[in-house]
């Protein structure tokens, strides 16, 4: 795994604190580990992504899509950040540029369109698309690579068809874990492409879609609740931190697992609701400061509240944080760690 120097983060990443009577070497040491675990931002969920990714279909106000049928070359743009900046991230994952073949159906429940790519030995054979508010929504997750380390890596398709026939949308690319600098721009954030599909012909008999009528209907998540803008509290024993953040939270079409996007302008973190709850769970290298390589982890559970409203007002969890590795960043902290809805 990559190692990442935490003396690239600057002052203004990190969040505001009240200090509670300890200084000198312990606050330093707090510095250093709020920057190299670049603290998970509040969990905010835009209503877009969560509608994107949850939402049920048919109730759509923008009206059917229409038909998507025949072959289509997908066209990618050059690869940004989720703000459109230059992309310095390190996630690695399948080209999906190229054919792919497409059918589509209008049922009660909404329309479904199938997807298979023309390339052979993909990692992502299929997609099935559902229309939402007039756009087409795919997510599915893939094998990757993020700092060389081995996950999965979720891939989100927004597609809207345009008046000269082709359709046109936006490609994300989310690592499970997180990668890159915190507090460099750009590098932690996901990867997001300018996507394009052109009709070029007819359904490619060898590449043939599944059929669309035979999908199951897409089933909203209670994760989709989870989304807007949020301040996060984070309190310890040694003081309390507060940031904001913006959410967006994409779900599989069977509504069991999402993942919540939790970034600001320097960086990001992955929360991935299965089993009820939210988790973060990973582990990265860094390089302390003041000299010397160690080993950081960032553990966080979130339990799904018990009547959970859309939008969630406040998400309350535990988080656990350590730095080892035989430097003077190594330390560990546990604390409560809030989210509370301010606004879209």
């Amino acid at each position: 795994m990559a190692e990442t120097s935490v003396e690239h983060y600057s002052e203004s990443a990190v969040p505001r604190r009240r200090r509670t009577g300890r200084a000198g070497i312990f606050a330093a040491v707090l510095v250093v580990v709020v920057f190299a675990a670049s603290i998970v931002a509040v969990i905010v969920f835009s209503r877009r992504a969560a509608e994107q990714s949850t939402a049920r279909p048919g109730r759509s106000n923008a009206g059917p899509v229409g038909a998507l049928n025949g072959t289509f070359i997908a066209e990618f743009g050059p690869r940004t950040d989720i703000f459109g900046n230059a992309y310095q991230g390190n996630v690695v994952t399948e080209k999906y540029d190229g054919p792919w073949s497409i059918r589509s159906a209008c049922r009660s429940d909404g329309c479904v369109a199938t997807a298979s790519f023309g390339r052979q030995n993909s990692k992502l054979s299929a997609l099935v698309f559902d229309e939402i508010d007039g756009r087409w929504l795919a997510v599915a997750v893939t094998p990757g690579t993020c700092d060389t380390v081995s996950t999965d890596v979720w891939v989100i398709f927004t597609l809207q068809p345009r008046p000269d026939g082709t359709l046109s949308g936006e490609y994300l690319e989310v690592p499970q874990i997180q990668c890159g600098a915190p507090g460099i721009r750009g590098s932690s954030l996901p990867a997001k492409q300018i996507l394009t599909f052109r009709r070029s012909g007819n359904v490619n008999p060898p590449v043939q879609a599944a059929d669309p009528e035979a999908q199951p209907p897409r089933h909203a998540s209670p994760a989709q609740g989870l989304h807007g803008q949020y301040l996060e509290t984070m309190q310890e024993q040694t003081g309390t931190y507060t940031r904001s953040n913006t959410v967006k939270t994409y779900c599989v079409r069977s509504g069991d697992r999402c993942m919540s996007l939790v970034y600001t302008a320097l960086d990001f973190t992955p929360l991935v609701f299965a089993g009820q709850k939210w988790t973060v769970n990973f582990e990265r290298d860094v390089i302390c400061a003041s000299g010397g390589a160690g080993r950081y982890a960032d553990i966080r559970e979130f339990s799904l509240p018990p009547a959970p409203q859309d939008p969630i007002p406040v998400l309350k969890g535990r988080a656990h944080q350590q730095v080892t590795g035989g430097t003077r960043c190594d330390s560990a902290y546990d604390f409560d760690d809030t989210f509370e809805r301010t606004g879209e």
